[in-house]
């Protein structure tokens, strides 16, 4: 019984450790650089540097007003990826295809993040239907959620802050939109992520799932 106990609560650690990472496009050390970090802060997670690996396969890219598409180049460091952006980039987005994820006697599931850093205008990026999974904020503490351009209705949607700001949570709403009210909110970097789940079967590098869980985060300064 008490080995029982003792597996079953490291198993729970172990689910609750995996659930709380996600990959984030943050401001980088110098001018028009950025970070793609893997965790539950938006910063790379030193105490874990090697984490980052898990998600190497991750492609960034931007598409500028012109419409011209660019995919950048990462380079490894203590618990980030790092690429430069040109000075003009507004958008920069990512997508990981993080393969095959079942918790419990849950069905198998296809995990996908996908992750924008919006460094200037987001209304001035050529593609926001480039990515299945998106989000933006359409004013102040209005954020549309989108998947294939259908508004993604009832997905959950919790948004962090800098220092002193409390997380909130919420769910959108039949159009896609998901309101927080961040009237007294301090200035600093945010982080919001929302999840979907498309009910679609597949096989993923030999291993069959029965659905598509999709994460986006969107970073952006206040």
């Amino acid at each position: 019984m008490f080995r029982t106990s003792i597996a079953l609560i490291t198993l729970l650690a172990l689910a609750s450790y995996t659930q709380a990472h996600f990959i984030w496009l943050v401001p980088g050390d110098k001018p028009n650089m950025v970070k793609l970090v893997f965790g539950d802060k938006l910063g790379p997670d030193l105490d874990n540097p090697d984490l980052i690996d898990k998600v190497k396969q991750t492609g960034l890219y931007i598409d500028d007003p012109g419409g011209k598409h660019i995919d950048l180049t990462m380079q490894r460091e203590p618990g980030a990826f790092v690429t430069a952006i040109p000075e003009k980039a507004q958008v920069i987005r990512g997508k990981c295809v993080y393969g095959i994820f079942q918790r419990g006697e849950n069905p198998p599931s296809l995990l996908n993040y996908y992750c924008i850093y919006k460094k200037g205008d987001l209304k001035e990026s050529a593609c926001f239907s480039c990515q299945p999974f998106q989000a933006r904020e359409e004013k102040p503490g209005v954020f549309l959620v989108e998947y294939d351009s259908e508004p993604a209705a009832d997905s959950e949607v919790i948004l962090a802050g800098p220092e002193g700001f409390k997380e909130l949570k919420g769910k959108t709403n039949k159009q896609g939109y998901v309101t927080f009210d961040l009237k007294d909110a301090p200035k600093g970097l945010y982080g919001l992520r929302a999840r979907h789940v498309v009910k679609e079967a597949g096989e993923h590098q030999g291993k069959k799932y029965e659905n598509i869980t999709n994460y986006v985060t969107l970073v952006f300064q206040k």
